[in-house]
């Protein structure tokens, strides 16, 4: 981590494997809080977002994270991770 001259802390992730799909992430925080976030894959692409009055902890409603699908719609869950034999 890296303390800026303006108070902001900034982490720099670098992957360990070699064919990852990202160079580097890089997370910028203030009091704790993220403020923005930078993305440079490996294609030379670069995609940065930044965060503006963050609320944390808000107390948000679960009936936010309810999903609808629409008829007609298959779910695929490859989560399973056991042996395939």
């Amino acid at each position: 981590d890296k303390v800026l001259p303006n108070g902001i802390t900034e982490y720099i992730i670098i992957p360990k494997r070699l064919h990852s799909n990202f160079k580097k992430i890089i997370f910028q925080f203030h009091n704790s809080v993220l403020i923005s976030m930078q993305l440079d894959n490996t294609l030379g692409q670069q995609s940065f977002f930044k965060f503006t009055n963050p609320q944390v902890n808000s107390g948000l409603s679960p009936s936010l994270f309810q999903m609808h699908l629409p008829k007609g719609v298959d779910i695929v869950d490859n989560t399973h991770t056991g042996d395939v034999g």
